[in-house]
This record gives C-alpha cells, sequence and structure tokens, in this order.
C-alpha cells in the first residue's frame, strides 16, 4: 500500500502558496496517494514542507525529527545556485534586497535543516538546481512531473479585461504594467484572501501576463501558467522563458497583441500543447523509486 503524503503548512500562509498546493495534491492523487494539506507534520504519513525558513522553524523540524524519527522532503521554490564559489538567490546576490528582501535568512535556515531531510523536490522542471549537489553533496533534487489539468473552468463570454496580472509589484513590473495600460484594458491585484478570488478575476480577463521580477530574471513562473489553464486564460510570458522544456514546448514566443486579438484560438493551443507536453519523455517521470523507499525506511524506525 502506497504511504500517505500530507503538505506540511507550519511555515507558509496558505493564501501564498496555492498553486503549490494544487500542483502537489493534483500529482500525487494522480499517480494514487491519498494526500491531505495541514499546518502541523504528521507522524503517520511523509511530509512535504515548502521552503521558506526562519530560525524558529529549524527547531520545529528538528523536534519533530528527533520525536519521531522521521524526516521531511523539502520542495524547493527558489533558484538558489553556487556561481564562482558565491551564492546567488533568484540570480542576484543574497545581499540584493530587491524583490525577497531576507534572502540569506531563508538560504542559512533552508541548510540548517539538511539532517531532517530525505530528499529535496521541484514542482516540475523549476527550479532548476544546476548546483544544489555542490551545495548540499549529500542530496541531488528530484524534478516531480507536472500533473493534468482535469477540469477547466471558463471565462465570461465578453470579458472585462484585455489582460490580467497578479503577483508581487515590483520596479520593472510597473514599468512593464504602465506600457501595457497605454493600449490594453488591464486589471492587476498583488493579494487575494481566497483562489476563488483570484479565479473570478482571471475569468473575467482575455490574457494573463507573467513579468520577471527584475531585468536579469529568467524564468517563467509555470505555476501562473497551470492557473490560467485551470481558468481558461492562456498566458503569454512577457520573459520569453525559452531554457526550459515547459518554456519552449508549452509557451513558446507569442505576441501580446495577438494573443489579446486571438485568446480563444492561443488558450486552445496552450491547453493543447500543455498536455501533450505532460504525456512526453519531457515532462519526466514521478520518482516512484524515492517514496517507496523513504516509506521503507520510516516503517523500519
Amino acid at each position: 500500500m502506497k504511504p500517505k503524503i500530507n503538505l506540511c503548512l507550519f511555515n507558509n500562509p496558505r493564501q501564498g502558496v496555492l498553486d503549490q498546493i494544487w500542483f502537489a495534491e493534483a500529482l500525487f492523487r494522480q499517480q494514487g496517494y491519498e494526500f491531505t494539506c495541514t499546518t502541523t507534520l504528521r507522524p503517520d504519513c511523509l511530509n512535504l514542507v515548502i521552503e521558506n525558513f526562519v530560525r524558529e522553524d529549524v527547531s520545529a523540524l528538528e523536534s519533530f525529527s528527533r520525536a519521531f524519527g522521521k524526516q521531511v522532503g523539502i520542495i524547493m521554490t527558489e533558484h538558489i545556485d553556487l556561481e564562482s564559489g558565491s551564492f546567488t538567490f533568484g540570480g542576484a546576490p543574497l545581499g540584493d534586497r530587491e524583490y525577497i528582501g531576507n534572502k540569506k535568512q531563508r538560504l542559512f535556515s533552508l541548510l540548517a535543516v539538511t539532517d531532517f531531510v530525505f530528499s529535496y523536490f521541484t514542482l516540475g522542471d523549476l527550479p532548476e538546481l544546476n548546483s544544489w549537489e555542490r551545495i548540499v553533496r549529500t542530496h541531488r533534487p528530484y524534478h516531480l512531473p507536472y500533473p493534468g489539468i482535469g477540469n477547466v473552468r471558463r471565462p465570461a463570454a465578453q470579458p472585462d479585461y484585455d489582460i490580467i496580472f497578479t503577483g508581487t509589484m515590483t520596479p520593472r513590473r510597473a514599468s512593464i504594467l504602465r506600457q501595457l495600460r497605454k493600449r490594453h484594458r488591464l486589471a492587476q491585484s498583488e493579494f487575494f484572501a481566497t483562489e476563488a478570488e483570484r479565479a473570478a478575476l482571471y475569468t473575467r480577463a482575455k490574457v494573463a501576463v507573467t513579468i520577471p521580477q527584475t531585468e536579469g530574471w529568467k524564468w517563467v513562473s509555470p505555476m501562473r501558467v497551470l492557473f490560467g489553464l485551470r481558468n481558461g486564460v492562456p498566458t503569454v510570458d512577457l520573459g520569453q522563458d525559452q531554457t526550459t522544456a515547459f518554456g519552449r514546448l508549452v509557451l513558446g514566443p507569442t505576441d501580446i497583441d495577438d494573443a489579446v486579438s486571438n485568446y480563444q484560438e492561443v488558450f486552445e493551443q496552450q491547453l493543447k500543447s500543455y498536455e501533450s507536453f505532460v504525456r512526453s519523455p519531457d515532462n519526466g517521470r514521478f520518482p516512484l523509486g524515492v517514496f517507496d523507499l523513504w516509506a521503507g525506511l520510516e516503517c523500519r524506525q
């Protein structure tokens, strides 16, 4: 019998990781696992925790691990690399405070829990973590494959907006949005209390956009793209990420003005491309052996 999987949000506000919750639940249920999402670590499950630690979280994981003889799996969400002997976080030095101001605290708290980690995972092919094995030499990250979309909500017959953008505002994003607003009806928001609120706004727009946080940001946000697909709205990546299989095979280059004019056709093509990608070798395989080994070791505790 497969082990139960628990996604524990003790260190993250639920409304900040709704996309990650959907991804994990969809994937594990499609793989035949029983899945729960709680705010406490469960000794009867394999526990996954989304990276975003401070010092107090390190103590909580240590206490759980020592009390129950269990380890956790860490879901990595940030682009952490080791370049020329120095850490980078989202492509920027640790001292850079734009977009994420507590880079050092997050990185060193993450490294402090290494003894209590069974493995590291990513949701899809990002972050790439190409140098993670040089940072934590006892582990390599596993990229969990993208899940099927399932049911798709359809937008309004006559959308109120041409474009929607949701996410934290940065100077670069603000500049690009000012230009878009000159020729398109634009909806934007930085915060939603519930997924239903966000979905309601999405379905009033023709096209969603993802915008790089900073000038040097080179990655698309797959979670935003998947949210759009789930709600019948195509996404245009204004960073034009072509470095990953997801970026090349699902998004590809799309002109924002063309997408607004032909949003229904663009959505159908994007959904078709995603469904083909999910079934293809480019999506990778679910690491069944890793979870079997993890469960077997913990059962012997």
